[in-house]
């Protein structure tokens, strides 16, 4: 899940460069300012989180975050296949999906991690290669597909925050059912 939506941000690394300055031929004064909003994004979904946790789950926040990505991944492709794919309207669909990972990330590594105490450093690592290996694939696959077009970038952002969306729900399944479970391995003992 968290390999999915973190594989966007590498399409965003690598495919930001054409869409700012090739496709919307801004300068190279004006690009580390549209590319620093996102990170901003990041860092204030990220403060944000840490107040929200006071009121709801780490899996609230995290679905939460994976929504707005996929939500934001689906308009800005619609937006790519029309003619309205103006900057104004790009540039805060972009930093809502890159500034998403600020409330996937954490929420992620906590929800995880607690299955994983004993273990942690490995379970850590283990999740960064994982997170690095899809990010690299997700940015080969925009290589792969550029056609000095918009479209295969919100494609394939479209397509990582749909693997992540798929797998909070296969998550979630799978907590129900652990959960059903218990409470019928409860009742037997009783």
């Amino acid at each position: 899940m968290l390999a999915s939506a973190y594989s966007g941000m590498f399409v965003f690394i690598t495919a930001s460069p054409y869409l700012y300055l090739e496709h919307f031929e801004q300068n190279e004064q004006t690009f580390p300012w549209l590319f620093g909003a996102n990170v901003i994004v990041i860092m204030l979904m990220n403060r944000l989180n840490i107040f929200w946790l006071r009121y709801w789950s780490p899996q609230r926040l995290l679905t939460a975050g994976i929504l707005l990505q996929f939500a934001s991944a689906l308009a800005l492709l619609l937006l790519a296949l029309s003619p309205h794919f103006k900057l104004p309207v790009v540039l805060p669909l972009l930093m809502i999906y890159v500034g998403s990972l600020g409330l996937i990330t954490a929420n992620t590594m906590g929800t995880v991690m607690q299955y994983f105490r004993e273990v942690a450093g490995s379970a850590t690592a283990l999740m960064g290669v994982i997170q690095f290996s899809g990010g690299a694939l997700a940015g080969l696959l925009w290589g792969k597909l550029h056609d000095h077009t918009p479209v295969p970038m919100m494609e394939v952002s479209l397509l990582t925050a749909s693997l992540a969306l798929v797998f909070l729900l296969f998550a979630r399944k799978a907590s129900q059912s652990e959960a059903s479970q218990s409470g019928i391995h409860a009742s037997a003992t009783d």
